[in-house]
């Protein structure tokens, strides 16, 4: 083998291997993105979920407040309604 051969060898050799290095990193990059990407999804998912939660609740404070404020009209309905039933008793 001559030297300029064992020179030529050499030199595919150290490319190849920077090829491979390069390779690896790209590919280790492309995982950590998409790990990044399951990541991110997995919290918008978990946001998602809360605040469906929360308007969840918010709803049944407000069904709830409507239910006690159509209680409290329909308590002062029949509280008018027996006063005004008395009044008529005391004036005949």
């Amino acid at each position: 083998m001559t030297f300029v051969m064992y020179e030529k060898m050499k030199k595919k050799k150290k490319n190849n291997n920077n090829n491979n290095k390069k390779k690896e990193e790209q590919e280790r990059e492309q995982e950590e993105q998409e790990e990044e990407g399951k990541e991110q999804e997995e919290e918008e998912e978990k946001e998602g979920k809360e605040q469906e939660e929360e308007e969840g609740k918010e709803q049944e404070e407000e069904e709830e407040k409507l239910q006690q404020q159509q209680q409290q009209q329909q308590i002062t309905k029949k509280h008018q309604l027996r006063g005004r039933t008395r009044r008529k008793i005391n004036r005949k």
